[in-house]
């Protein structure tokens, strides 16, 4: 059975990589991609972080797994709670039978904090509040910070002084991440290895047009990568094992805020228990719902890029229903200037409507070249406006994928995010839950040298667990801010 590499960039971009290659930014990459089978990986809808990552390394949707968007609105208690690995209600790919016996190493992968048990080693991504909250087991956070010290979870933007500050210390993130992987794979032959780079994302949200990108430091992480790339591939194939390349999504040009509040405004859908103009006036307004008037608000909007949910202690499940149908009948219809470029139904994206993580209505502003906030709901009166935050791009739902190594003869395919898992398991010849969706046959693996396994029968009430932790971690939210992201 040979030894799987799965490599993250998050919001590596198709088209992006594919001009670095033409430049010699990313030579190992030009050949990689040559070399083996790679291809458009389709997010999630929405394509942000927390849904995307969980999306791909469990294989089922938001529906099923728990993990929607950064924050979950009780509706009853009005108040949030920060969506964190206790969420999770559907087993990641190393907690599969048939893999959880092998030995895993999972670095910085988002939404994996607090730590959870492991047959292997895990470092904790994004929101993780410190090295001596980041590993499992435990104490092995001394042993990383032995094997690289300059090793960094993050970068927050926020607390830097200035920009140039910032951009080197997302460099040298990129750079430690790479010098501890190579040290850990090179101490422990492990079946199953994932991590992922982030410096890509944090950068590209800020730096994504280049004319504000003078000190070229997109390019400059990616190169790092590529070296690495470069470095393990050639690891890879002295052992003949597998190399696999995602992202959790694309990036694109970010041309305004969208605030779909201000739509149900119109639409006389959503209401304020005071005078609108002196709430979207007052700072107090990023902090909450607290203005809304929830005994005349049946609809109302929260999160990244546009989601719409029901309020249902105010309305039936039968005028749930009927309102709902009326609302995306009415947008679906054009008649109002939306900027709208698709309206989803849950059902239409999710295998289970029932889930209340999941919004009732999802709205793609301008094609995602606009994108709702969370934290900054009723920031402006307008429906569109100029970005709130120094963000020149946004995601894109168009990701990557590549694999290489032996079995993966040259080619292309296109997946989707639910693939990334059975692909996983069917390199490690391990067969999958039946309840897993996705295709593992559009890898580009070579059936003579990687068959597939096929499938055992899994109950629902067997593998989707309601016991998750519910612990309020509210440092995440410092994390979040720190980010940009609230």
């Amino acid at each position: 059975m040979p030894r799987v590499v799965v490599i993250g960039i998050d919001g590596a971009s198709p088209e992006l990589l594919a001009e670095y290659a033409d430049l010699g930014v990313m030579p190992n990459y030009a050949r990689l991609k040559a070399e083996g089978c790679s291809g458009v990986l389709t997010s999630t809808i929405h394509p942000n972080t927390p849904q995307a990552w969980t999306t791909l390394f469990t294989g089922v949707d938001a529906s099923r797994h728990g993990i929607f968007d950064f924050r979950r609105f009780d509706l009853s208690q009005r108040t949030f709670h920060y969506s964190h690995s206790g969420h999770r209600l559907a087993p990641m790919v190393w907690e599969l039978p048939g893999v959880r016996e092998l030995r895993s190493l999972v670095v910085n992968l988002p939404l994996t904090y607090p730590a959870t048990s492991i047959n292997g080693l895990m470092l904790t991504g994004m929101n993780t509040p410190s090295m001596e909250e980041l590993t499992w087991p435990p104490e092995a956070y001394r042993d990383v910070l032995a094997l690289e010290p300059d090793y960094r979870i993050d970068t927050l933007w926020r607390t830097y002084r200035n920009a140039e500050e910032h951009c080197l210390a997302a460099l040298r993130m990129a750079e430690a991440r790479a010098r501890l992987l190579e040290r850990l794979f090179s101490r422990e032959s492990y079946d199953l290895s994932i991590g992922v780079f982030t410096a890509t994302d944090r950068m590209q949200h800020l730096y994504w047009h280049r004319r504000h990108d003078p000190r070229d430091i997109v390019a400059r992480i990616h190169g790092v990568i590529d070296a690495f790339l470069g470095r393990l591939a050639e690891q890879l194939g002295r052992t003949g094992d597998l190399l696999l390349l995602v992202s959790d999504h694309g990036f694109t040009d970010l041309e305004a805020d969208f605030y779909p509040n201000n739509l149900l405004r119109s639409l006389n859908l959503l209401k304020f228990q005071g005078d609108p103009h002196s709430i979207h006036a007052s700072a107090q307004v990023r902090r909450g719902f607290e203005f809304l008037d929830w005994d005349r608000t049946p609809v109302y909007a929260y999160g990244f890029f546009g989601s719409l949910y029901l309020n249902h202690l105010m309305l039936t499940p039968k005028s749930r229903n009927n309102l709902r149908d009326d609302l995306i009948g009415l947008l679906r219809e054009g008649y109002l200037d939306t900027g709208l470029s698709a309206i989803w139904a849950k059902e239409d994206l999710f295998e289970d409507p029932a889930s209340t993580v999941v919004p009732e209505v999802l709205l793609i502003p301008r094609h995602y070249r606009a994108m709702a906030r969370d934290g900054s709901e009723f920031l402006s009166p307008a429906l569109y406006d100029s970005p709130s935050l120094p963000y020149t791009g946004t995601h894109a739902p168009e990701g990557l994928y590549l694999a290489w190594g032996k079995g993966v003869p040259p080619s292309t395919t296109a997946l989707d995010a639910q693939d990334v898992a059975p692909l996983v398991l069917r390199a490690l010849s391990v067969a999958k839950p039946s309840l897993l969706h996705g295709c593992d046959r559009k890898g580009g693996f070579d059936e003579t040298v990687l068959p597939c396994r096929g499938s055992y029968p899994t109950e629902a009430t067997q593998y989707f667990s309601k016991e998750h932790r519910t612990a309020e971690l509210d440092h995440i939210g410092e994390s979040l801010r720190g980010l940009g992201y609230l």
